[in-house]
């Protein structure tokens, strides 16, 4: 069982909204709800700033990952860490689908790529390019309401474009 510790319990939350984000805040929280604003707003509204080697769920305590798992059950999150969260499956969709756009030139973001295709991707802190496609040409063929945004490192862009690591 998990034990009460602020540290841990702010970055499991950071951790689950960088894994479980929607439109930029994990939308299944009831506080992120009522305040409209994503975890990431409210960790740093009280000052809390993840470590530089900060690389998410595999950086967590063993209670940290404790409190993440119980929130991903509470919050009625389907979680299959070998697969990754069901956000990553429908970006790596985007990208196998080949239906998709980059921009030409990446920037840096402390919040990093949302893909984590390829091992040694920084979901924390990377280069990133915004990209945007569909998952399949029935997506496509339904207009822009079917159309998804996301950040992407290079790493996991060359992976899904031309096999590479």
């Amino acid at each position: 069982m998990a034990t009460f510790d602020r540290f841990d319990i702010c970055e499991a939350y950071a951790a689950l909204e960088a894994d479980y984000n929607a439109g930029g805040w994990l939308q299944e929280r009831p506080s992120n709800q009522r305040r409209k604003e994503a975890c990431s707003v409210q960790l740093d509204r009280i000052g809390f700033k993840p470590g530089a080697g900060w690389r998410g769920y595999d950086s967590l305590s063993d209670n940290g990952k404790e409190i993440y798992e119980g929130a991903v059950e509470r919050l009625g999150l389907p979680w299959h860490p070998s697969a990754g969260t069901p956000a990553q499956e429908e970006l790596r969709e985007v990208l196998a689908s080949g239906l998709f756009e980059s921009a030409e030139e990446p920037y840096f973001t402390w919040r990093g790529c949302e893909v984590n295709l390829v091992r040694g991707c920084r979901p924390v802190g990377n280069d990133v390019y915004d990209v945007k496609g569909y998952r399949s040409l029935d997506d496509a063929r339904g207009g822009e309401d079917n159309l998804i945004e996301f950040r992407c490192c290079g790493e996991c862009l060359n992976y899904a474009v031309n096999g590479e690591k």
